[in-house]
């Protein structure tokens, strides 16, 4: 039988009426349930244990790992204090001026907003000219 690409036309076009939000909406859940597999794999934990570890019963987990499942940000916080990791991140933006929304910003302050590696005290101490002599790990 010869495949005349019927079948991939049709899907090609079912796919281009799927709005693009939704789209977007799928990769995302797909993505945060592949974190939350890599997580657990890494960990040797089952379905079952994490589900032990969030209070929450196996189906719930279940339909988590299926990739379909809408999770709100009390889901991911509950999944990220069960699992010792992150599952997703966002980036942070600021305004480069030191005013963001009607307030000065010290330079203290911009540095701890601005700090990703948790040196803005001794950022802080340098600029005033004042040296840390404390170990930090």
């Amino acid at each position: 039988m010869k495949n005349t690409g019927y079948v991939n036309l049709l899907f090609k076009e079912l796919m281009e009426k799927i709005p693009e939000e939704r789209c977007r909406e799928s990769e995302l859940s797909y993505s945060i349930a592949r974190r939350i597999n890599e997580v657990i794999v890494r960990k040797g934990w089952t379905q079952a244990d994490l589900a032990k570890a969030v209070g929450r019963p196996p189906a719930v987990v279940s339909r988590w790992m299926s990739g379909t499942q809408n999770f709100t940000l009390r889901t991911l916080a509950s999944l990220e204090i069960a699992l010792g990791e992150k599952i997703i991140s966002v980036n942070h933006y600021y305004k480069p001026s030191s005013v963001v929304d009607g307030y000065r910003i010290t330079p203290r302050r911009e540095a701890y907003l601005n700090d990703s590696a948790g040196e803005s005290g001794a950022i802080y101490k340098e600029r005033r000219g004042k040296k840390d002599t404390k170990k930090h790990p």
